[in-house]
């Protein structure tokens, strides 16, 4: 088999892994020689299937063997076109079947340790908001906006606040700014929903990731109960 139409199968190769929900947040991780290594194997698998394929096609149709290398004469170019196309093509019933986007990702997460990313993702799914505190003291509480991509670096988080403050020198929060009342008196003029969205989307604050000092799921309930024992810091 010419050398040239192994290309195919290896770029079917490389669209499967970066689409297929098992392997994409990991192979966009990898660089270089090892996603070429990861993407050769995954074409190498789709070639032996599209010969087996086309072997059976030639012996069952024979004139559709000749239409197409009269369409394309050269040695191979249906297995490797069809190898191609499986790659570009089959993660797409897999992932519908499988539907396992979440778990992958948190198996994506686990690998790289990123203890960020972990709290993030459980703040998300469970509706939870996070208190944020920057290396100036300066505190933001409210829900993350968007989704966690573990296949990138996260440089920003993007929060949609609920209320601000500030760690005291006794790193106490104090919070003196309440945006939920603001959302509720917006809420309450009886804006059109297309408005209001445009309008919570203002709100939306972005935290470069290397200003952040601390973050953690806030529970307002234990925040209430800290701030009423003297000496206890939430």
């Amino acid at each position: 088999m010419p050398f040239n139409v192994l290309l195919l199968p290896l770029l079917g190769g490389y669209v499967f892994l970066r689409n297929w929900h098992r392997t994409r947040f990991s192979s966009r991780r990898h660089t270089g020689e090892r996603l070429l290594f990861h993407a050769a194997i995954a074409g190498i698998l789709f070639l032996v299937g599209a010969f087996v394929v086309t072997r059976l096609l030639n012996w069952a149709y024979p004139g559709l063997g000749l239409w197409w290398r009269r369409m394309l004469p050269f040695p191979y170019s249906g297995t490797a076109f069809l190898a191609f196309v499986t790659g570009g093509l089959l993660w797409l019933p897999l992932n519908w079947l499988s539907r396992i986007e979440d778990k992958a990702a948190d198996t994506a997460i686990d690998e790289t340790g990123d203890y960020l990313e972990r709290l993030l993702v459980r703040a998300i799914r469970r509706t939870k908001p996070v208190s944020v505190t920057l290396k100036s003291g300066k505190t933001y509480i409210g829900f993350v906006v968007g989704n966690v991509d573990p296949s990138v670096d996260r440089r920003f988080i993007s929060l949609l606040p609920l209320q601000s403050g500030y760690r005291d020198p006794q790193h106490q929060l104090v919070i003196n700014t309440d945006y939920a009342r603001v959302y509720e008196r917006i809420n309450n003029e009886g804006q059109p929903e297309p408005e209001l969205d445009e309008l919570m989307r203002d709100f939306i604050i972005v935290l470069p990731v290397g200003e952040i000092q601390s973050v953690n799921i806030f529970d307002r309930d234990a925040y209430r109960l800290f701030n009423e024992e003297p000496g206890l810091a939430a």
